[in-house]
């Protein structure tokens, strides 16, 4: 089963394994730091692997997050001539580390419709001596409980954040109290929380819309989004609680503008505090942050999202590119270039 499963590519689930974490990470450093991008990758490991070579939409895809190579495809990606041997290693590791992780997920959910009993847990005691957990049954079934709920919940954040519309926005940002951690780097922050997101298509962003890599913090999804209808360009930081506890982080938001940083205005630009509860959303407001179409210009939406005690902002997510073009209206995405 572990060989067939890695013969093919699998789309990563959402949220992913907690063992995906890693690879998620270390491929989002790799592609930043190493600038690789479609385009430039496929027709290079093409010429190398010929018709074994990967479409430039799959390595869109991998290089995003969303799929997770094949042992064969791995094997091209690292084999590309900017990537070093420590590099390589790393990636090993996490790429075995996430696959463990999806056969896990499957095994469970498997065990679980076919209503098998799993075996008595063991558990060492401090004298070393192994014994079997007390009520195995009653485990076993508190556990398929468990798994039902967590189930529940990815088909909530799926439907969330592969749907072309997003969430409402909670409530409104308020001044937070004088406390040390609403300050950050001298500035004030603001606090906000998220209520349950709204009927479809109530605060929809919808349009002609494009976000970055969806990334995870204690179980809070997050992702920087551009908007390109009109005569204007629209950014906002969409966020998903995917736990089932509700999750306080630090969310700062900005926009480039053809290399050169903008700040938002408002609490966004500067950092605000914001708690959301189990399965809710929470969208930066769309008015609030917005730029007129420049011909031959580039525009994205860039995010931080950190933990409350962090004192950096720590690493940034940027959205999709938006190139303006030369009649100053229409726009292509920089995956579909």
């Amino acid at each position: 089963m572990t060989g067939s499963r890695r013969a093919r590519n699998q789309s990563l689930p959402v949220p992913p394994p907690p063992e995906a974490l890693d690879w998620l990470h270390l491929l989002a450093e790799a592609r930043d730091e190493l600038q690789l991008q479609a385009r430039t990758l496929e027709p290079a490991l093409r010429a190398q692997y010929g018709r074994a070579g990967v479409a430039k939409s799959t390595w869109q895809r991998i290089l995003a997050g969303e799929y997770l190579p094949s042992r064969e495809v791995f094997g091209q990606l690292v084999s590309y001539r900017k990537f070093d041997g420590p590099c390589r290693e790393r990636l090993l590791a996490a790429w075995e580390k996430a696959w463990s992780g999806l056969e896990r997920l499957e095994a469970e959910s498997r065990a679980t419709k076919e209503g098998t009993a799993a075996d008595p847990p063991v558990t060492e005691h401090e004298g070393g001596n192994a014994a079997a957990s007390p009520a195995p049954h009653r485990s076993w079934r508190q556990g398929r409980r468990a798994f039902a709920i967590v189930g529940v919940l990815a088909i909530i954040c799926v439907s969330v954040l592969v749907g072309r519309h997003l969430p409402g926005s909670g409530k409104s940002a308020s001044s937070g109290s004088g406390s040390p951690r609403d300050t950050v780097a001298g500035k004030p922050v603001a606090r906000t929380t998220a209520g349950p997101a709204g009927p479809t298509g109530s605060t929809e962003l919808g349009g002609n819309h494009k976000c970055g890599r969806i990334r995870y913090l204690n179980g809070l999804a997050w992702t920087p989004c551009t908007r390109a209808d009109g005569a204007t360009l629209g950014f906002v930081l969409r966020l998903t609680n995917t736990g089932p506890q509700p999750v306080t982080v630090r969310a700062k938001l900005a926009y480039v503008q053809t290399a050169v940083p903008h700040a938002c205005p408002g609490p966004w630009g500067t950092g605000l505090e914001v708690t959301i509860g189990p399965g809710e959303s929470l969208v930066s407001p769309p008015g609030e942050c917005s730029a007129a179409k420049l011909a031959a210009t580039v525009f994205q939406a860039k995010a931080w999202v950190t933990a409350p005690d962090e004192e950096s902002w720590g690493y940034r997510e940027m959205s999709v590119s938006a190139h303006v073009q030369s009649d100053g209206r229409k726009v292509i995405w920089a995956d579909e270039a």
